[in-house]
């Protein structure tokens, strides 16, 4: 026989209501991908950004920090000039990969995140090449980008509503070298104390009417 029995969570019913209504939603979301910057920034609103102006410019190396992030890969360096079609977007430096050694490129945060986009430069400009990206909760975008021209800049982003991130990896296939610049991140905060205080009621409200 189904038990009709119906929770009473008066007393915490509007926050707990508040509470179930985001999780509805994030249980519905999906991972967005961007294309166009003005787009993705819309969808953010304010995330964290770097374009590389205060890092010294040196030789390759295979890590490079920033704030909030760090870099890993076998041959990275800062460049405050274009070369071999890579450039900065912003201001005058820019990071560039090199692909040859190593074929992924680590974004690591330093705290969770929920979005992510920088702009590429000089990208896949082998008729082989491709570049895809993958996050540490499996979203994965294959080949992503693919045969563009010498010289040219893409900006891809993704904002993830499930999960939060706390890697993002670029993969390629081919020995290649391209530049990015302008990385965009927004962490997620920490949990409020009034969400704290709406999720330590929901077994209060339960017990209340069960007993």
């Amino acid at each position: 026989m189904l038990d009709h029995r119906r929770v009473d969570f008066r007393g915490v019913a509007g926050p707990v209501l508040v509470v179930a209504l985001s999780l509805s939603y994030q249980a519905q979301a999906a991972t967005i991908s961007f294309t166009d910057q003005a787009a993705f920034l819309a969808q953010v609103q304010a995330p964290s950004f770097e374009s590389f102006e205060s890092h010294l410019v040196g030789v390759p190396t295979s890590s490079v920090s920033a704030a909030g992030f760090t870099m890993t890969s076998a041959s990275i360096q800062i460049r405050n000039s274009p070369q071999a079609g890579s450039f900065a977007t912003e201001g005058q430096q820019f990071a560039r990969w090199d692909s040859t050694n190593d074929r992924e490129l680590v974004f690591a945060f330093d705290d969770p995140i929920s979005a992510f986009g920088v702009t590429i430069t000089d990208p896949v400009d082998n008729p082989s090449a491709t570049l895809s990206l993958t996050t540490n909760v499996g979203d994965s975008f294959p080949s992503f980008l693919a045969n563009l021209p010498d010289g040219q800049d893409r900006f891809f982003g993704i904002v993830n509503e499930d999960a939060t991130l706390d890697t993002v990896t670029f993969i390629s296939n081919f020995p290649d070298g391209m530049g990015f610049d302008e990385v965009y991140f927004v962490v997620v905060p920490e949990p409020t104390s009034l969400t704290l205080t709406v999720v330590a009621l929901l077994p209060l409200g339960w017990r209340r009417r069960a007993g």
